[in-house]
């Protein structure tokens, strides 16, 4: 297999985390508005502040099925796109500990 021909496979593998990043948005707000009780609001935003921990849920049998299926390709673009976006929190979270100038 040619470099070329292995390219679009981590790029879909990127773009497979990005839907994934973007359904575990949509669940996460849909249970934050609709779901009852003291406290259940909390949970969906928990759910999207805590991005980098909740994204092994849906990333971690991702990159097992691919890895299964023997598709590295697309195994390497899931694990680049869930380290970005576990570094981009991370980041976020730094930049909001720090002390105030």
């Amino acid at each position: 297999m040619t470099t070329a021909e292995r390219q679009p496979s981590v790029a879909r593998g990127v773009g497979l985390a990005i839907v994934l990043y973007a359904a575990h948005v949509a669940v996460a707000m849909v249970f934050a508005a609709v779901a009852g009780g003291p406290g259940a609001g909390l949970v969906g935003l928990a759910s999207l502040l805590y991005v980098g921990v909740v994204q092994v849920v849906y990333m971690g049998p991702a990159i097992a099925i691919t890895y299964s299926r023997g598709r590295m390709d697309l195994v390497k673009g899931l694990c680049i796109a869930g380290a970005v976006v576990a570094l981009l929190n991370a980041a976020c979270w730094g930049a909001q500990m720090m002390p105030p100038r």
